[in-house]
């Protein structure tokens, strides 16, 4: 799967997120605190950002780890980008109300509503697109069983919550930048020889052992 240059290039500047960890090696970042209410309210006001979030799954019938990188604009576009070697596993883009789930190494594409659901499928975890921005920021939706929310200075660090199904889903952002990245990241690349699949068999790649 190859992105327009255009789009590529966007892309590469989202995924260098600068290396704001790297600040958290300093004694003083080694406990967690909680931030002034004003600077929670700052970030899940922000209209977007980038990051890079190690993410662990374990609920009924699936396990795994990840790490991706993500951006997003509010209110909707969100992307989520999983890695491998040097090219993807898997792309997801939400954007007006529709979503697109990418797999190259299957040369399969994934669209529907951008729900709950279409996200299960995509990423097998029940979370709306603006649910997974809120999670990212430190503000889990109140349908959620929250286990914890730490924060390091002004940025979440770690995020455990229980969804309704039973699921496990924990968060650890290492990287995060308050910048949304460019709108073209959100836009459907064009997939010559993608065969269009559904959402059973696209969370069939996520069910196998």
């Amino acid at each position: 799967m190859r992105l327009a240059r255009t789009d590529r290039d966007s892309w590469d500047r989202f995924a260098c997120v600068p290396m704001l960890a790297f600040a958290c090696l300093t004694a003083g970042c080694a406990t967690y605190s909680m931030p002034p209410i004003e600077t929670r309210q700052a970030l899940q006001g922000a209209s977007g950002l980038t990051g890079r979030v190690r993410v662990s799954v374990r609920g009924p019938g699936r396990r795994g780890r990840a790490t991706i990188l993500v951006g997003f604009r509010r209110p909707d576009a969100l992307r989520v980008e999983i890695p491998l070697g040097v090219g993807q596993r898997l792309v997801v883009v939400t954007r007006s109300e529709r979503l697109c789930a990418i797999f190259p190494a299957e040369r399969a594409v994934f669209r529907g509503p951008a729900d709950a659901a279409s996200v299960e499928a995509a990423l097998g975890v029940a979370l709306t697109p603006s649910e997974v921005m809120d999670l990212i920021v430190g503000a889990p939706p109140a349908r959620l069983t929250v286990r914890r929310v730490r924060w390091r200075q002004d940025r979440p660090h770690d995020v455990a919550v229980l969804l309704p199904d039973g699921t496990d889903l924990k968060m650890k952002m290492d990287e995060i930048a308050f910048t949304p990245p460019a709108a073209a990241v959100f836009e459907e690349p064009a997939l010559p020889g993608y065969r269009s699949i559904s959402a059973d068999e696209a969370r069939s790649f996520w069910e196998r052992p």
